[in-house]
């Protein structure tokens, strides 16, 4: 399936609508923890709708693959149902967490914007990953210093400069 054919445009398309779904999942659980948390016959259920699907895609059968990306999205939910049923525990949120030095404000940095949703909590500043690029490409000058300096500490970007004084020597 390598041609660039509407066939195989479509096919990728679910593909992907299912790549998105299966992040979802296994960012909450772990990737391929699912089928491991369920009993045998729902694990064996998962394993053949998997095999079906990869050999769809294989023979580019555009109306198969849609059918059983559609079973493998109501695979997920049954999975995670039955996990939690089961009284599994999904993955706790990843994220890492710091306090402003001077406001006491507490940020949590997660991967992803599904890890941030599961990172929030009254009070704390939650960002995705890709949110603090997004705040940092601006910052074209300060990423610049960065570059030219490895291992310089940023501790203010406010553009305030004591011109006469300059910054204290950390020697």
């Amino acid at each position: 399936m390598n041609e660039l054919t509407p066939n195989n445009l479509e096919i990728n398309r679910h593909i992907d609508m299912l790549d998105n779904i299966a992040v979802r999942y296994e960012s909450k659980w772990g990737a391929d923890r699912l089928p491991q948390l369920v009993g045998p016959d729902l694990a064996a259920k998962w394993k053949a709708q998997c095999d079906k699907l990869n050999d769809a895609i294989q023979r580019g059968d555009l109306p198969q693959v849609a059918d059983l990306v559609s079973g493998c999205i109501r695979g997920y939910a049954a999975l995670d149902n039955a996990a939690t049923a089961a009284g599994h525990a999904p993955n706790p949120a990843t994220f890492f967490e710091g306090v402003h030095p001077d406001s006491g404000q507490v940020y949590r940095i997660a991967l992803n914007d599904f890890e941030a949703r599961r990172a929030i909590k009254p009070g704390v500043v939650v960002y995705s990953l890709h949110e603090v690029i997004r705040l940092l490409e601006p910052m074209q000058l300060v990423n610049k210093v960065k570059v030219a300096f490895p291992g310089v500490v940023v501790e203010n970007v406010n553009g305030k400069v004591n011109w006469k004084e300059g910054d204290p020597m950390p020697f």
